[in-house]
């Protein structure tokens, strides 16, 4: 695992490369979990990695993140999440609705590419072939992702899972990050990072 190329800034991953700065394991959890380009697989593989080749550490409680006497704890219960809820969304189950949304990049703006809530389909498989259509009529390649929402219909309250796709290098699917909206709170998602950053403060002078 190259661990400068999971930071998402070009800028910050080749500054810490250059003055080899060393994350402990809790830092390169967060990195990965908040990694905008790997799949949902490479995560969990990296986590494993994580687990087995870095020493272990407590995790400190914060606002929004509660105290574990080990990190690896906290980063299979993330591996744990990850596959429960891919597991229940590409479940075959009656009583729930599909919906997608994509996203486009326009004069450097991203732009919302339809209502998602307004059309609302039965599988996966379903949703899967619309987006495929979509990408293959979009000729500009002016979309960049999509998400797709699986939520129970008599039991609204039970799950609304939102998976994020981006497209790969040959314009396929390829799911970054998966929720629960649902009640879902992630200790690993509060974790702030204090890291080197390449950026200095510029003074303004007033005349």
């Amino acid at each position: 695992m190259d661990i400068y190329n999971i930071i998402n800034s070009k800028a910050i991953q080749k500054h810490c490369r250059e003055i080899k700065h060393q994350f402990n394991a809790e830092e390169l959890a967060v990195l990965i979990y908040r990694n905008k380009t790997m799949s949902i697989e490479e995560k969990i593989s990296s986590y494993q990695e994580l687990i087995a080749d870095y020493p272990d550490m407590e995790v400190i409680e914060r606002i929004n993140c509660k105290h574990y006497d080990s990190v690896k704890d906290m980063i299979r219960g993330e591996i744990e999440r990850i596959e429960n809820l891919v597991k229940i969304f590409k479940a075959n189950e009656q009583d729930v609705v599909y919906s997608y949304n994509y996203y486009c990049s326009c004069h450097n703006h991203i732009i919302e590419g339809k209502d998602e809530y307004r059309d609302i389909y039965k599988t996966l498989k379903e949703v899967q072939e619309l987006i495929d259509k979509e990408i293959e009529e979009d000729e500009e390649k002016e979309i960049i992702s999509f998400v797709i929402t699986k939520r129970t219909v008599s039991k609204p309250n039970k799950y609304k899972i939102k998976a994020e796709y981006i497209l790969d290098e040959n314009r396929k699917l390829k799911m970054v990050n998966i929720y629960n909206f649902e009640g879902e709170w992630l200790d690993i998602s509060n974790i702030c990072l204090n890291i080197p950053t390449p950026f200095k403060k510029r003074r303004f002078i007033s005349f």
